[in-house]
Parts: structure tokens; sequence; C-alpha cells
């Protein structure tokens, strides 16, 4: 199993994405947050990918099911950049979402693992 490592400072809630009063908010921050994303991806040559699984660790003030969000961007930024083909059930088969104190504050690690 080959595991990729991406830590990202920041973080983006569904509450601010639903509480946004105009469309162009969120699309703001969806291509804010995959840009982020691909640039991160630039450090590793592109794998090909079937099958995969995420585990992410948040330290944020956020609820953590609030975090789902990142996750939903960092899927997208992984689509766009081609390092999957689609984020459906075929080939996104598992999913991790936990509290790290030990990280930075105000951070995330997704560890993304190719099955």
């Amino acid at each position: 199993m080959t595991e990729y490592v991406f830590y990202i400072k920041g973080s983006v809630s569904i509450n601010k994405i639903y509480s946004a009063p105009h469309w162009t908010t969120r699309s703001k921050l969806k291509a804010e947050w995959r840009l982020l994303f691909e640039n991160m991806f630039d450090a590793y040559d592109k794998p090909t990918i079937d099958t995969y699984g995420i585990t992410c660790y948040f330290n944020n003030r956020l609820d953590l099911d609030n975090n789902a969000m990142m996750v939903k961007f960092f899927n997208d930024a992984l689509r766009s950049s081609g390092w999957i083909v689609d984020d459906n059930p075929k080939f996104f088969i598992s999913l991790k979402m936990l509290v790290d104190k030990e990280l930075e504050k105000n951070s995330a690690k997704f560890v993304l693992r190719v099955l």
C-alpha cells in the first residue's frame, strides 16, 4: 500500500459554505482550496490510483464533522489534477476523520492511501 501525506494550514467549515449569501462566495472558496491542494500534489509524481482511502487529522476549533468540506475540496482537487478518475464508491472506499491535538493549531493532515 502506498501512502501520500499532505499538511495544510487553515480550515473551512460546512457552516461557512451554507451561510454564504451568494454562490460566488462558495465558488471562490472551492477554487482557493483546490489550488492549495493541487500545489501540494506537485511535490509527487502523479500516481495511477484505482481505489483509495483517506484519513484526515484536524487540529482546529471546528466540530469534527464540520471539516467535511475540506475533505470534499481535497477529493475535488485529486480529480481535477488527474490523480483519481472519480470519487464515487467504486474508487473512494474509505474515509476516517480524527482530531489530532499534536498537529499545529489550525492545521490538518491528509493521508491518501492507494489500496
